[in-house]
């Protein structure tokens, strides 16, 4: 029985985006690869991508200074048992990944999830 491949396009990234998205059938998935460019002035890093994404909105003015409250709406690092736990912080793991990285291209793999039907707010921080 032949299988049905599923259609996969890749695009360019839109303006404001470091990843040029894959998506496939399902569009509420897609995924990419955050690369480093070599030739450009601003060379990203792991750091730099894993920056834009904990702080959507209000970013810090230095990016460098530990990241004390990200303004994304859910954040989380996963290792092994047997994994250093100073790596939980996503500050420390990416600087870790650029420190030991060896100059490597492809840098971060980024999933875009969408979920439509959810009218979820993310909470906002109330002082009492």
């Amino acid at each position: 029985m032949a299988t049905k491949k599923a259609a996969i396009k890749k695009h360019s990234a839109p303006p404001g985006l470091d990843y040029a998205p894959v998506v496939g059938k399902t569009k509420n998935l897609s995924f990419g690869v955050i690369q480093a460019n070599p030739g450009d002035e601003c060379i990203a890093t792991a750091e730099g991508a894993v920056f834009r994404r904990l702080y959507p909105v209000l970013k810090p003015e230095d990016r460098t200074a530990p990241w004390r409250e990200p303004t994304c709406f859910r954040r989380d690092v996963l290792l092994p048992p047997a994994a250093n736990d100073e790596l939980l912080d996503p500050q420390r793991l990416s600087r870790t990944y650029d420190e030991q990285g060896f100059n490597i291209v492809d840098l971060v793999v980024a999933v875009t999830l969408r979920f439509p039907e959810v009218e979820e707010m993310p909470p906002v921080n109330t002082v009492a």
